[in-house]
């Protein structure tokens, strides 16, 4: 670059940062088919502020020096691009320094000398000052270059976005401007390129299809884009480089004038004002692609007050547990499944409160800059929106992506996995290299508290238990394992971190599992429960372990601790009984939304004792020391509402809940 384009060799560094900068965004990986920085931040680079590397520019000269006849800009080389703004960077000859600004014009087809005593652009590969100035005048005439030499590939670019490459026309500038004859097209353009063994044309960029593959090439990948590690702008100073995040903006924004959300008014006196703040959201499909980008406005509602701007607050939530029995229940009844948008939730809603919110930032009124807006209808991030929405909805098509769940509707099947997110999880946490398991955990697994190991981050391990929690939500094969491993995030050591490795390894190797629903007879409900005695080695207590079916469809499962040490292995199995009756009537009051009405609901128990007790209304001197809620279960096993009927221990299926699968 400093030889092709005459830059004093003392700039070197610079020209390596350009070339980093220009190789992460414009040469696409050979396997994958996309470009380092798209692979870094997750969207496709902006090139349109690219500039050819030495070419001649006039930078505005600020200086409080200059006067009303002296010349407005300085003459400079254009060397690179910031690190931390959107500014050039321009090499002065005349003070042999280099600088940084946004006001620059560029003159990239100038062909002048330079007080370096060179050339800056438009000279032919191998020719000499002397060979062009020797030329007639009469022959020189516009030469047509058919592939200019700073060429990108249009699928770089973005697509309709940006123009395509067009054919550049590179005019020589003779010493005679009256000499100068008028263009003329030619028809066969000569060859002006020429490939030379000093300099190389591959040597220069090369095809930006093919990868550059160096011995330094991570860190030089990287050099310009390690700032960046989120995959959706944090800022509107991030996002107001992509024109995509501009449009959603803008959308955004469209949507509060037409559903009259505010007005823009001056502040009263004595009223406080609520900010407002940009959140940007990418929505994906199920194969993890880009389908829109969605911005939103969101007030800052940490800052109202009760009483004062809002009076009740409110928080809707969907359980996991509704969705699959919604599924289980469309599998009986041979539904097909669709899903649909919520268009502006928070948007449609009136709220009685007086509230004044900021302008949005960087969208601000210039002839009312001082105003703000008064809401007339709720807006994200205000503690009384949930309360008070109203929304309209957009069909979205077929269910097939809901909440991070894959589900595959077939003709009489639903099939629900986390395929995706599984994977994600693997590269996220490194394991990518490493061998998968057949089990969550070893059979024979001692955890503890491990007070004299070496402690490891809290984050990091905080992270990965929530993250395979949110797992179990299609898998309850690592149920178990990773509740047991929740149970020391307050002070977790590097042996519970290397048990958690292993469950990421066994989930690398079961990433296609999930839960299969298929199409039953009766539309029943069952529950199984069971518990193992004393199982914790600390503190002695019983993990409880519950599953429920409905119409053969599990949809829901737990494996909980038990708050209280048990005495008898039928107090620990008559507590986990209980806590599976208590998820069986929250079923049955959510089922009567469906029309369908249950009676004696059975739920499996392996402990004849503990069937025993639930039906006996006597208290025994030996399980006095139960606590009277755990009795709970004898009420609506009077009336009719739960039996406990016995199964063999080979066919309780909530064993494992209780303790760690076995190979086979």
């Amino acid at each position: 670059m400093l030889h092709e384009f005459f830059v004093p060799k003392f700039l070197w560094a610079e020209a390596v940062n350009t070339a980093c900068h220009v190789v992460n965004r414009a040469c696409i990986r050979s396997k994958l088919k996309k470009t380092p920085f798209e692979l870094w931040v997750g969207r496709t680079p902006n090139i349109s502020y690219f500039r050819v590397f030495g070419s001649k520019c006039f930078v505005l000269d600020k200086s409080p020096k200059v006067t009303k006849f002296d010349a407005k800009s300085l003459t400079g080389i254009f060397v690179g691009y910031s690190n931390t703004s959107k500014a050039y960077k321009v090499y002065l000859p005349t003070s042999r320094v280099v600088i940084e600004s946004i006001n620059i014009k560029f003159d990239e087809n100038a062909n002048e000398k330079t007080e370096e005593g060179n050339s800056i652009v438009g000279i032919q590969d191998g020719a000499t000052t002397q060979e062009i100035e020797s030329q007639p005048k009469d022959e020189l005439q516009p030469v047509i270059i058919e592939e200019p030499l700073n060429r990108i590939d249009d699928k770089l670019i973005g697509g309709e976005n940006h123009e395509k490459n067009t054919i550049d026309t590179i005019q020589d500038k003779t010493p005679h401007d009256e000499l100068q004859p008028t263009p003329q097209p030619v028809h066969e353009p000569p060859e002006v390129l020429r490939e030379v063994s000093s300099h190389p044309l591959s040597n220069v960029i090369g095809d930006p299809r093919e990868g550059v593959r160096t011995r330094s090439g991570l860190n030089q990948m990287i050099c310009h884009c390690a700032f960046v590690s989120q995959l959706e702008p944090k800022s509107f100073k991030e996002a107001n480089v992509d024109p995509n995040w501009i449009v959603a903006m803008q959308e955004e924004l469209n949507q509060f004038e037409r559903n009259q959300v505010w007005e823009l008014v001056p502040l009263p006196s004595g009223k406080q004002v609520i900010g407002t703040k940009w959140v940007y959201r990418k929505r994906l499909d199920i194969l993890g692609n880009v389908v829109r980008n969605k911005a939103r406005l969101v007030a800052q509602g940490f800052k109202q007050q009760k009483d004062i701007n809002f009076e009740e607050t409110f928080a809707p939530v969907a359980r996991l547990e509704s969705i699959r029995m919604l599924l289980a229940y469309a599998v009986k009844k041979i539904f097909t499944l669709f899903q649909m948008d919520v268009k502006s939730a928070f948007l449609n809603g009136w709220i009685d409160e007086e509230v004044y919110v900021q302008q949005p930032p960087d969208f601000v009124d210039h002839f009312n800059s001082d105003h703000v807006f008064k809401l007339h209808k709720t807006l994200y991030g205000l503690k009384q929106a949930p309360r008070a929405c109203e929304f309209e909805m957009s069909m979205m098509g077929g269910l097939n992506f809901f909440l991070g769940l894959q589900i595959k509707q077939l003709q009489n099947d639903i099939f629900i996995s986390q395929t995706k997110y599984a994977k994600e999880l693997i590269k996220k946490f490194g394991v990518e290299d490493s061998n998968s398991l057949d089990t969550p955990m070893g059979k024979s697994a001692n955890i503890d508290a491990d007070e004299k190991g070496k402690p490891m981050g809290i984050t990091l391990y905080r992270g990965i238990i929530g993250s395979l929690l949110y797992l179990t939500a299609s898998r309850p094969d690592i149920m178990y394992a990773v509740c047991l491993c929740a149970r020391y995030q307050a002070n977790p050591k590097e042996s519970h971190h290397k048990t958690v490795k292993r469950i990421l390894r066994y989930v690398k190797g079961t990433q296609s599992l999930g839960l299969w629903y298929g199409k039953q007879i009766e539309l029943d409900l069952i529950g199984y429960t069971d518990a193992d005695f004393a199982g914790d080695r600390m503190d002695r207590k019983i993990t409880s372990g519950t599953c429920q079916f409905l119409g053969g469809s599990l949809v829901s499962w737990s494996s909980r601790k038990q708050t209280s040490v048990a005495l008898l292995t039928a107090e620990a199995e008559y507590v986990a009984a209980g806590s599976c009756c208590t998820q069986l009537l929250w079923m049955m009051q959510t089922l009567r939304d469906y029309e369908l009405e249950f009676q004696k609901v059975p739920i499996l128990c392996d402990n004849t004792s503990a069937i025993l007790i639930s039906k006996n209304p006597v208290l025994h001197s030996r399980i006095n020391h139960i606590e009277i809620r755990h009795h709970f279960i004898r009420d609506h096993v009077e009336k009719d509402d739960v039996e406990l009927v016995h199964v063999d221990t080979k066919e309780q299926i909530a064993d494992v809940f209780t303790k760690s699968m076995p190979t086979q």
